[in-house]
């Protein structure tokens, strides 16, 4: 018991020496010492309870033949036959021999098969992760490779850390690897197109009423022209029907392209005004939480919002279609959609208790309602 104690406080000692941001020391997080002969008990339940994602980051998999690897493995294939989402990242850089070709290896062509994403990291640096992420909530960490003397032979110290926090730095980590084959050029390209499509055309988008109802929120949002907080909220909430979950990571220079900010705006420039407006998601409108990773990425928490809920088209939050619209436009367009499932068509309204009820001046509706039914 006391070597185990020993061993368990020196993995957390690891853990707080990662090279990490600042405050990720500072998570709360539940750590469960699963060295040795623990490890795979320990892993095969992680993975036979996934629900929406795993994340594999491993130096060696060693899945040939009928061994506990490969039975591993298997417990892959039955997550991703439940609509698990399965991502792995592979070294392919060894001490001697060429780099490995992850196109020929077998496990690769089985998983991949059944529709896991397979990242192979370049060749000009060695990965030596060996790491698992299941759900964006639980982490394994430590020294054990996916190999059957790992398993069943050495000793592996291991840690199994219960924190989303520190779940998520790990994620935000492996998106900054460098894949093989990587052109930049290319990546540079792809980074400032613009997405017409986020969400398939019979997705559906769940809204609250009161961004329409309450003063402080799309109303002030409209008055004061606050085009983008408005804009990026509504791509916030596309992006999490896309993910599946309210909190997830985004890239700040993704949701720049989304937004439509001008491409002869440098980065760091675009990176700036996307801070500044999800700051004023969370300190002026109280919609969101969100953390700023790496200067980079963030990471977005939608608040609930208590009351009545509508729903909208999904096609209607996607970039291209919000580009098309006025601000006055886009708030008729929910505005209807509210008031249809309510079982009111807008035409039951006059523009004056449209104007009581919304907060807004009866010539900015009229303008957006006029807008909406030459473009719906």
């Amino acid at each position: 018991m006391l070597m185990r104690n020993l061993r368990l406080a020196l993995i957390l000692s690891l853990l707080l020496c990662l090279p990490l941001p600042l405050y990720a020391a500072d998570h709360a997080a539940r750590v469960t010492d699963i060295s040795d002969r623990a490890y795979e008990p320990a892993v095969i339940e992680l993975l036979d309870n996934a629900k929406k994602s795993i994340v594999i980051s491993m130096y060696i998999i060693e899945a040939e033949g009928n061994t506990p690897v490969r039975l591993l493995v298997k417990d892959l294939e039955e997550a991703l036959d439940r609509g698990v989402s399965v991502d792995i990242y592979l070294n392919t850089r060894f001490k001697a021999g060429h780099p490995l070709d992850i196109e020929k290896e077998e496990v690769v062509k089985i998983l991949r098969k059944k529709g896991a994403r397979i990242f192979a990291v370049t060749p000009s640096r060695r990965m030596h992760d060996k790491l698992i992420i299941v759900d964006s909530h639980y982490v394994v960490i430590g020294s054990a490779n996916w190999s059957v003397s790992s398993l069943k032979n050495n000793y592996e110290a291991v840690a199994l850390v219960d924190s989303p926090e520190f779940a998520n730095d790990m994620l935000l980590r492996l998106r900054q690897h460098t894949l093989q084959g990587d052109e930049p050029e290319k990546a540079e390209k792809a980074r400032k197109e613009r997405r017409d499509v986020i969400l398939k055309e019979d997705s559906v988008v769940t809204l609250s009423c009161a961004l329409l109802n309450n003063l402080r929120l799309f109303p002030r949002m409209v008055s004061q022209r606050a085009v983008r907080a408005m804009d990026a909220y509504l791509l916030l909430k596309a992006y999490a029907v896309e993910q599946g979950e309210d909190e997830y990571f985004i890239s700040l220079e993704q949701l720049a392209v989304d937004l439509g900010m001008p491409a002869k705006w440098s980065v760091t420039a675009q990176r700036r005004q996307v801070i500044k407006v999800l700051a004023s998601l969370k300190n002026r409108y109280k919609l969101i939480d969100v953390t700023f990773k790496h200067g980079k990425d963030a990471w977005i928490r939608l608040k609930d919002l208590s009351g009545d809920t509508f729903e909208l088209e999904g096609k209607f939050l996607n970039p291209e279609y919000l580009s098309k619209l006025s601000q006055p436009a886009k708030f008729a367009l929910l505005l209807k959609a509210m008031l249809e499932e309510e079982g009111t068509p807008v035409t039951s309204f006059t523009m004056e208790d449209l104007s009581k009820r919304f907060h807004l001046d009866t010539e900015t509706l009229r303008k957006g309602l006029r807008e909406i039914s030459k473009v719906i």
